[in-house]
Parts: structure tokens; sequence; C-alpha cells
């Protein structure tokens, strides 16, 4: 009668020669990778509370990490706001097609996207010794003068110059109502 699953012979045949065969950790130019030691009762990879680095929690108010913690509300602010701002002014001040929105709401968030290239980049190409504080210092410079060339810009008028006009079917609309409306502003959505 046959034995379902592989027989000791079959299995023993299968294991490599490697696997079975006990080796010296520094064999081969192997370095053997050490577990940090831990303190009786202590479970494996709690050392020193999970920290990455020697020494004690670092403190968020101090001046070395302030301005990261700054950082982190802010972009939180930025990223929270901006995108939002995109359907008031697109879809209902300048009366842009949903395409458009869609697509401007995806061009503001874009560069978030690309955070973990940055990351490499700042990683591997350090400014005058800094990984981080020069790239953060040219992001801001670059966020900053986009936000202010948006606030200069004049933003053009509205599609419907009176606001009462929007309640109104366009098949009800009047030749006073036609020549109200700014039929050029969705194009200044493309801006």
């Amino acid at each position: 009668m046959p034995v379902n699953g592989p027989s000791t012979n079959d299995l023993d045949a299968r294991l490599s020669i490697s696997s079975v065969k006990a080796k010296d950790i520094e064999e081969g130019g192997y370095t053997g990778i050490k577990t940090p030691d831990t303190k009786p009762g202590e479970k494996i990879g709690e050392y020193e509370g999970g920290a990455l680095r020697p020494g004690g929690m670092p403190n968020l108010l101090s001046k070395g990490c302030i301005g990261l913690l700054f950082q982190y509300a802010v972009v939180g602010l930025v990223y929270g706001l901006l995108p939002e701002t995109i359907y008031p002014f697109m879809q209902q001040y300048l009366n842009c097609s949903g395409s458009q929105v869609a697509a401007a709401k995806q061009l503001v968030v874009l560069p978030w996207s690309f955070k973990v290239f940055y990351g490499i980049l700042s990683d591997c190409r350090p400014i005058f010794g800094y990984r981080r504080r020069p790239y953060m210092l040219i992001g801001w410079t670059i966020c900053i003068i986009m936000l202010l060339i948006m606030a200069i810009m004049p933003i053009g008028k509205p599609y419907y110059t009176v606001a009462s006009d929007r309640d109104v079917a366009v098949p009800d609309y009047t030749d006073e109502i036609k020549a109200r409306i700014n039929y050029d502003a969705p194009s200044e959505g493309a801006k």
C-alpha cells in the first residue's frame, strides 16, 4: 500500500549537503551576525528599548530636534490643506471639467510620491556634511516660492459672475444670463 508523502530515504536524498554539514561562522569569508546581548527576562530585539542607536530617548523640544518636529507639522498642514483648495477654486469658481480638477489634484500631491527618492538622494549626497538640513531648506524654499507665485498670479473672473446664476438650469438660461457667463474661465484653470 503506497504511503502519502515522501519517505525518509527520499527526504535524506533531497537535502543539500550544505544544509546538513555544520559550518563554522567565520568559514569562507562570512562574518556571523550577532544578536545584541539581552538581560535576563528581556526579549530579543528590545536593545535599549528598541532604539536604533545607543543613548537615551531624544528630547523632541531640543535645538537639534525642534526643526524636525516643526517640519512634520508644516508638511501635514501643506499636504492637508493645499489639495483641498483645488475643488472649490477650479470646480466652483472657474467651472473646470472634472478631468482638469482631478489632474490638478494629482499634480499638487505628485512631489510627495517621490519622497523615497529624495531620501535616497539626501543619504547618498550630503551637502556640506549634512544629510537632511540642506535638503529640507531647499525644499521649503521651493515651496515658499511656488506659494508666493500662486498668491501673486491674478486668478481671473469667475465663470458665474452672479452667484445666483449657478442655480439656474442650462435650458432656462436667458440672454442676460448668457451674456454674464465668463466662458473663458475654465481656461484659467490650465495655468
